[in-house]
């Protein structure tokens, strides 16, 4: 009666007053077993959420990955990582949201511009298509080359029918309204700036290693940020919070995050 009921403990005591020891220690394995999983999901389940308190959010996904599928008591965590990667910043590109209000987006190279939300850079004119011009690191600098758009890519009002150098500063126009004035910050550090169009005073940073946040938050000179593939990965070297949680040197951002650091308070858009 008690190892239908699961109770294994007493199934055990029941089999060893009966003289039945190979029951007994049947159960008795079982139960040791069960204290030792709920052990080891305990132990996930901690190192999961200071993972996630980190801001180590992929290694948190790890930990929760790990949790064998058929442990129901891992439901809570399972829900806990779902919503995790559904969150993270991925494709190579993030956006944050100032103290002003104001928006600048990170966006790692080679970055596609156009209305397509899988673009590094995202711009909503409806005379820009889907994927409308790629932005490529060449040699020590940056290149432009037109996507295959309807209306075409100019720069600094030649049309574009090849891969071209860009110069220090400019001027591109994605089809007929949308404008983007251009400026090389440093070797490594692109600079587009919307003047006209649906996405006027939209900031992008592009750049094929660590962006500087300091670009768009001059106060932020500690931090950068590397747009990758998975997530977008921030590097500090001075103190910073995490959805008001102190981390370390290297985290990991999701949307909806609020990073603080330097007295500024930056959200993750």
């Amino acid at each position: 009666m008690f190892e239908r009921a699961g109770d294994d403990r007493r199934a055990a005591k029941s089999y060893g007053a009966a003289g039945d020891i190979d029951r007994m220690e049947a159960c008795l394995a079982r139960e040791d077993g069960q204290r030792n999983l709920r052990r080891d999901l305990r132990e996930h389940v901690s190192r999961f959420e200071t993972l996630l308190a980190g801001g180590q959010r992929l290694a948190a996904l790890e930990v929760a990955a790990a949790i064998p599928a058929d442990v129901l008591e891992a439901r809570d965590v399972r829900a806990a990582a779902n919503q995790v990667d559904q969150r993270l910043c991925r494709g190579r590109t993030v956006a944050l949201r100032g103290p002003d209000g104001a928006v600048a987006r990170f966006a790692a190279l080679p970055a596609l511009l156009g209305r397509d939300g899988f673009c590094q850079i995202v711009l909503r004119d409806p005379g820009v298509s889907r994927r409308h011009a790629r932005v490529r690191a060449d040699g020590a600098g940056f290149s432009i080359e037109d996507a295959g758009s309807r209306a075409g890519t100019w720069l600094c009002g030649a049309r574009l029918s090849a891969p071209v150098l860009l110069p220090a500063r400019g001027q591109l126009a994605l089809g007929e309204h949308c404008r983007l004035d251009f400026a090389t910050r440093e070797p490594a550090l692109l600079e587009l700036t919307s003047v006209v169009g649906l996405e006027r005073g939209l900031r992008a940073f592009v750049g094929s290693d660590a962006l500087p946040l300091a670009a768009a938050f001059p106060a932020l000179g500690a931090l950068n940020v590397f747009p990758e593939e998975r997530t977008a990965r921030v590097t500090c070297t001075e103190p910073a919070r995490l959805a008001g949680q102190l981390v370390g040197p290297s985290f990991e951002l999701l949307h909806g995050d609020v990073i603080e650091a330097a007295g500024q308070r930056l959200e993750v858009v």
